[in-house]
């Protein structure tokens, strides 16, 4: 056999193990999300409520009349029952994106992205939760349009962690897909918010805002009820007079009116969001964190069209902006230059996932590296609400304080 001929079948042959180890590695090699810090370890469980007093204007299904919403209970468990548990992360959402690549060119674009590999949180459902002389703090946490609040599994499950009890809200015909008991899957509505004028849309965004204030005050109110039940694993576990929330894109949205009309709620943190719903721009003057993405948020805004650019300009700098400047004490502003939208979700650490995600911009987060990232975002959540719940002093906020706000 020709010399070069042997060269051609070594090289190709080494290719082929290269590939094949690389496919074997993204199919089967383990990736597990970082190990909360806080001194808990971490439960999980579900909960369906029904609101009764709001008719589900999203739909005409007869048999769900009310408005129903799907909440999770992120909250500090026995660390001697469960260890170091990892749950596979949000199968319902990891197994719909596989199930829709049906062309080879899409199954090895999930390949590459790390879609096909085993992916872990440090969790455990239904675990015990974990004793304490002191009721936990109550946090209630928003997602972002479209986005299931499995996406912000790093953030619940660090603040758990750290002694809060979290409730995250997915908020039907909003949410991509929300799964109900009894497997019942609702999809998110879009027809009727893209058949609308521009003057519409805007009206529309207002009325949503109002649509997922009254969700999360619904869930405030379920809240209260587990904590005073006798046979919720919550009763008297819950410290309802440390309450606070949080909330991503449109979910910041709402955490900002939830805290300023309902007393329930003494601090608040928006992250990378702008203003909507009655009275926007009122100021308060509960404590209250705004981080942003301000620079790719305006080259975001820089690409819609003309009509909506005003809007979003208007509402998500200048009245931010506006609102920051004119509220009390306690506010902070932080701004992560480098980061984009997405950057504040999971995404920011599923795209390590890949073996080469420098390939891959994963829906908005940019070059940075998710991990640190993640973390840095934790580190200002814990640090908020240990000042603000648990009265715990910090320096880590004192220079992102508005200027002009005073020291408390």
């Amino acid at each position: 056999m020709n010399r070069y001929v042997k060269y051609i079948l070594y090289t190709v042959s080494a290719l082929v193990l290269v590939l094949a180890g690389i496919c074997a590695y993204m199919l089967y090699a383990p990736f597990y999300f970082p190990k909360p810090t806080g001194a808990y370890a971490v439960g999980m469980r579900q909960y369906h409520w029904i609101d009764t007093s709001r008719k589900e204007e999203r739909s005409s299904d007869p048999a769900h009349p009310y408005r129903e919403l799907m909440v999770k209970a992120w909250y500090p468990a026995q660390k001697t029952e469960i260890g170091d548990v990892v749950t596979p992360y949000a199968p319902a959402m990891v197994d719909l994106e596989r199930t829709h690549a049906k062309k080879i060119g899409k199954k090895i674009t999930l390949l590459l992205k790390g879609k096909y590999r085993p992916v872990y949180v440090l969790y455990k459902p239904e675990a015990l939760i974990a004793q304490s002389e002191k009721p936990f703090p109550v946090i209630i946490f928003s997602p972002g349009n479209v986005v299931p609040d499995d996406l912000y599994s790093a953030y619940c499950t660090e603040l758990a962690s750290n002694g809060y009890v979290v409730f995250s809200i997915n908020h039907p015909y909003d949410c991509h897909f929300v799964d109900f008991p009894g497997g019942r899957r609702v999809w998110m509505r879009t027809d009727d918010y893209d058949k609308l004028p521009q003057t519409g849309k805007e009206a529309f965004l207002e009325s949503d805002t109002e649509t997922w204030v009254a969700d999360t005050l619904h869930v405030l109110n379920h809240v209260e009820r587990e904590a005073r039940d006798t046979a919720s694993i919550f009763y008297n576990k819950l410290d309802l007079e440390h309450m606070g929330i949080f909330g991503h894109s449109f979910g910041g949205t709402a955490a900002v009116q939830c805290c300023r009309r309902d007393n329930r709620l003494i601090a608040g943190c928006l992250i990378d969001s702008g203003l909507s719903g009655a009275d926007f721009a009122k100021p308060f003057t509960k404590p209250f964190m705004f981080i942003r993405a301000k620079e790719s948020m305006l080259k975001t805004i820089a690409k819609k069209d003309p009509a909506w650019k005003k809007w979003f300009h208007e509402r998500v700098f200048l009245e931010v902006d506006k609102l920051i400047s004119n509220m009390g004490h306690g506010a902070y502003d932080i701004n992560f230059a480098q980061a984009e939208h997405m950057t504040f979700s999971d995404l920011a650490i599923l795209k390590h996932v890949s073996i080469c995600p420098w390939m891959f911009n994963y829906f908005g987060t940019g070059p940075v590296d998710g991990f640190e990232m993640t973390d840095m975002v934790n580190k200002f959540l814990v640090s908020f609400f240990d000042k603000y719940l648990k009265g715990v002093p910090t320096e880590v906020l004192e220079p992102y304080r508005a200027a002009g706000m005073e020291k408390n």
